[in-house]
């Protein structure tokens, strides 16, 4: 009868372990990118802005990864949307960014990343939109 008791305890515990277990969320994949680079020697005043604009899908969620750094210059970094969402950077030497901004589903039909340049910037930047 111990034996049995024991087993069946043992079962319980076993097929109790299985059907608790979390599912991991989905990760995100990268669906879209760009990166740009800026040199001093390269600068030209029409073209002291570069705009990406990239269309969202419905009920996905979205986050989008920036890293940028300079060393010497600055730059900005506005993030908008269509329903006034907006995050805006400061890069420079002393003020990397390394940044990763979520976007809930249906939170638009479109999100723009916008730079603004200085003539003295020697800098990069890199941004993925990524899905889930």
């Amino acid at each position: 009868m111990k034996k049995w008791m024991l087993f069946m305890l043992a079962a319980g515990l076993a097929f109790g372990a299985c059907g608790c277990t979390a599912e991991e969320p989905e990760a995100f994949e990268v669906v879209q990118s760009f990166e740009y680079h800026f040199y001093p020697e390269e600068y030209d005043e029409k073209y002291t802005e570069y705009q990406k604009i990239w269309t969202l899908q419905p009920d996905t969620d979205y986050q989008i990864e920036i890293q940028s750094g300079c060393q010497s210059g600055s730059l900005q970094i506005d993030v908008t949307d269509a329903n006034t969402f907006q995050k805006q950077y400061t890069v420079s030497a002393d003020a990397p960014c390394n940044k990763v901004i979520d976007l809930a589903e249906n939170t638009s039909e479109a999100v723009s990343v916008e730079i603004k340049i200085e003539a003295d910037t020697k800098g990069q930047v890199t941004a993925k939109l990524a899905a889930q």
